[in-house]
């Protein structure tokens, strides 16, 4: 009944723009592309992390030896006070300049501060508790600081620039 009638399928059709996929000839072609693809995958892959330790290690600023005398109390906490106001200061300025480049200020601010501070932190609160805390809280403002500078610039920058734009188109 379905020979030659309805609901027959039609028999398949080679199609001679398109090789048959398990064709052994393209055996060789499919082992390269593939070996290409794995190698440019895996070159890829070590480059980014190449780039991610490195960038970790140039933002790592590890503990330095502490001093065999420390300072004077007033003048840890003067440098104290010193590096805060400087951390605040580059704080307000996150939004003078181009607001999609705050990030980036604000990373090389912290490259220049964070080796200073650690300088002061070795020298200062070794055998002091009181002071040993306030170098935590300074630098756990820092790193909420950069964290602030990253989220201004990726998020409200584009807004801020467009902002600045039409106010400036405005005038």
């Amino acid at each position: 009944m379905n020979e030659g009638g309805r609901g027959a399928k039609p028999p398949p059709v080679a199609n001679a723009s398109s090789p048959d996929p398990q064709d052994p000839r393209l055996r060789r072609f499919r082992q390269g592309m593939l070996g290409l693809y794995i190698l440019l995958t895996v070159a890829f892959c070590v480059h980014l992390a190449v780039s991610v330790f490195r960038s970790t290690g140039e933002m790592t600023f590890s503990a330095q030896a502490p001093a065999s005398a420390p300072r004077p109390e007033a003048e840890c906490v003067a440098g104290l006070q010193g590096l805060w106001t400087e951390l605040e200061q580059q704080r307000g300025e996150m939004s003078a300049g181009s607001a999609l480049a705050a990030d980036q200020r604000f990373l090389t601010f912290r490259a220049q501060w964070f080796p200073r501070f650690r300088m002061l932190e070795a020298a200062c609160a070794p055998g002091r508790p009181a002071q040993a805390e306030l170098f935590k809280a300074l630098e756990k403002l820092a790193d909420l600081y950069t964290t602030l500078a990253v989220r201004y610039a990726g998020e409200a920058g584009p807004t801020v620039e467009r902002l600045r734009a039409g106010l400036g188109a405005a005038r």
